[in-house]
């Protein structure tokens, strides 16, 4: 697990398992997306299944895994035109699972988006890990775990991811990538603590000038007149997308908007280096001008009701609609 950014505790913790054969038969990685959770779950299960325990990428599960042909691991994903992970692609699981390992090793199953888990999938899936295969062992993945039955909670061994320190990233682009420090520093920072973020904005410039035009216009947005705000949302939550569609995109742009504000409040007192989109840095200054600093901070608190509203699945365009009546 060398080339993982952070978490060096829930690393820690998973090699212990391995070394002590203590492995339990269900983990849940939780937390915001691009921390490393899929990237950390991938290296356990080579770690698990290595026949030197190590993820030699040698031998025959080494091999198999780095093919993505390995007939003892599992991946279950929502399809792409569906809501929910559904009860038929637990059951075709299950039908696999009493069948016996190809290669005499653990079976492991992934679970990606588990939160997005049906009602009827997750009682499915309760059935096995209340009585679990012999060497078999789920790994289930989720942004956040409110819309996961308390049963399902329960029965695995919880793992929270949280963002890894803007130093620890940057120490470690430089390193792997050979980046100045500066050009570490400046991904670091943008990334919101979120090294897969960082990663995949130095392996793709197009997504990155992306992030950069969309941050350019949330700059921009505070300044437009209401008519020309409300035509914005329109364009950004269309009412032909899926409502949880709609939220994701929402939560996105709230998490966007905050860091703004808090740049603001930064600049407002001076402390400029440790602005997160200081290539902005101009267009900022201009807009910290148009507020005071207790204005700022009820923006903030603003923008934190609104996540917490979509939280019990309040419509997102009149969350955002009321939002921004405060700006």
């Amino acid at each position: 697990m060398d080339s993982i950014i952070g978490h060096k505790k829930i690393i820690y913790f998973l090699q212990k398992s391995i070394d002590n054969n203590k492995l339990s038969h269900a983990y849940l990685f939780y937390g915001a997306a691009h921390l490393g959770k899929t990237a950390i779950a991938k290296n356990f299960l080579f770690k698990i299944l290595c026949e030197q325990k190590n993820g030699c990428k040698k031998c025959v599960h080494c091999q198999q895994l780095e093919k993505n042909i390995h007939p003892d691991v599992y991946f279950i994903n929502k399809k792409e035109d569906k809501k929910n992970i559904v009860i038929e692609q637990i059951r075709i699981l299950q039908e696999k699972l009493i069948k016996h390992s190809f290669l005499g090793s653990y079976k492991i199953i992934i679970i990606n988006q588990a939160e997005t888990l049906s009602l009827e999938a997750a009682n499915c899936l309760l059935k096995s890990l209340e009585e679990p295969n012999p060497k078999t062992i789920f790994i289930l993945i989720a942004e956040n775990i409110r819309s996961l039955p308390k049963t399902i909670i329960s029965r695995s061994q919880i793992l929270k991811f949280l963002p890894v320190a803007t130093k620890e990233i940057a120490n470690s682009l430089q390193k792997q990538f050979n980046l100045k420090s500066e050009q570490a520093f400046e991904l670091a920072k943008i990334s919101i603590n979120k090294p897969g973020l960082a990663i995949a904005f130095l392996q793709n410039q197009n997504l990155f000038n992306e992030y950069k035009k969309q941050i350019q216009e949330f700059i921009n947005f505070p300044q437009k007149n209401l008519n020309e705000k409300f035509q914005f949302i329109e364009k950004i939550l269309p009412i032909k997308n899926e409502f949880l569609e709609n939220i994701k995109i929402l939560q996105n742009i709230l998490s966007q908007l905050d860091l703004i504000f808090r740049d603001l409040i930064l600049i407002k007192n001076s402390l400029n280096t440790f602005v997160v989109h200081s290539f902005l840095e101009n267009q900022l200054k201009k807009l910290a001008q148009k507020y005071n600093e207790n204005q700022l901070i009820q923006i903030l608190k603003e923008i934190k009701k609104s996540k917490e509203y979509l939280f019990i699945n309040a419509n997102p365009k009149l969350v955002f609609e009321n939002l921004i009546l405060n700006f």
